[in-house]
């Protein structure tokens, strides 16, 4: 391997990290970190600088797995919590930057799981990763790059979310444990599909609801470092969508003398694009609903 790398952080974040936290980049082989490989090149140090940021000068091509440990700034009440650690696995081919962050750990746990048990390819392996915490998470695309994200930054959707999901785990640090576990053992790329994630989907949800957004947008507008969050776009992730239900009669089936009644349903004002959650109803002359037959249209 070619020691051609230059990799940059703007800031970790469990929340932010705080100076001094230290990030180690480890060779990965197979999705197992190489600890046969010579010191200098399986495992790396630095020591973070304001917010968690760091730099390494030259770091080995190849797959790396950074991992970061440190305090870190908790985002509800500007505490600073003790010691979490977080990880993202990069292809490093050339200079780039690298945001460490939950979704990041998430994607990489679950890497490492379809690389070593899977003997599943790198790309492979990450395509189907980032898909699962994107789709977990309700973010933007399923191929959203996860370490270019920035809580710091409110300008897009998939930043606030990350946020929101950010501040709920430090208030209760055993969802992220629990999601860390289920990332490695979720089978189908599904967190509900075993114990600890389920209980941790709950849990996240249920923290939601507790959180003070005007308090966690002024704690991180406040680090000065991008541009400011807006507590009302926050507050609106946990809103449900607008239901839209539009109803169409067409004229009296001859066979049955019944009037076809179709119901779609969409958010946000937008119907659907399919037919699968639309329901055809069945009323005679006087409008009483004879049956009912959901995802289907009479023709």
């Amino acid at each position: 391997m070619q020691n051609i790398a230059a990799v940059k952080t703007q800031i970790p974040s469990k929340g932010p990290f705080v100076a001094g936290a230290t990030v180690t980049a480890y060779v990965l082989t197979n999705g197992i970190r190489n600890t046969a490989t010579a010191a200098t090149t399986a495992t790396t140090t630095v020591t973070t600088g304001n917010l968690g940021a760091f730099e390494f000068a030259n770091l080995d091509s190849g797959i790396t797995e950074l991992e970061i440990t440190g305090n870190y700034l908790n985002e509800n009440d500007n505490s600073t919590a003790t010691v979490g650690t977080l990880t993202s696995i990069i292809n490093i081919n050339g200079d780039f930057s690298n945001n460490i962050n939950i979704f990041t750990d998430l994607e990489a746990r679950r890497i490492k799981a379809l690389m070593a048990a899977n003997s599943m390819d790198f790309v492979a392996a990450k395509s189907a990763a980032t898909a699962a915490v994107a789709n977990l998470f309700n973010l933007s695309a399923d191929d959203v790059n996860l370490s270019a994200l920035d809580l710091t930054d409110g300008t897009n959707e998939d930043n606030l979310i990350l946020l929101r999901a950010s501040a709920a785990v430090a208030n209760t640090p055993d969802i992220l444990a629990n999601l860390q576990t289920a990332a490695a053992d979720m089978q189908n790329n599904n967190l509900n599909e075993n114990t600890a994630g389920a209980q941790a989907l709950e849990d996240l949800n249920s923290e939601y609801g507790t959180l003070n957004f005007d308090q966690i947008a002024a704690n991180i507008t406040g680090l000065g470092t991008s541009t400011a969050i807006a507590a009302t776009a926050l507050a609106a992730l946990n809103q449900a969508p607008t239901l839209t239900i539009t109803t169409s009669t067409r004229r009296i089936d001859e066979d049955s003398g019944l009037i076809p009644i179709d119901i779609e349903f969409g958010n946000d004002g937008n119907p659907p694009s399919t037919d699968e959650n639309d329901i055809t109803l069945l009323a005679d002359s006087n409008f009483s609903v004879v049956s009912t037959n959901p995802n289907r249209h009479c023709d």
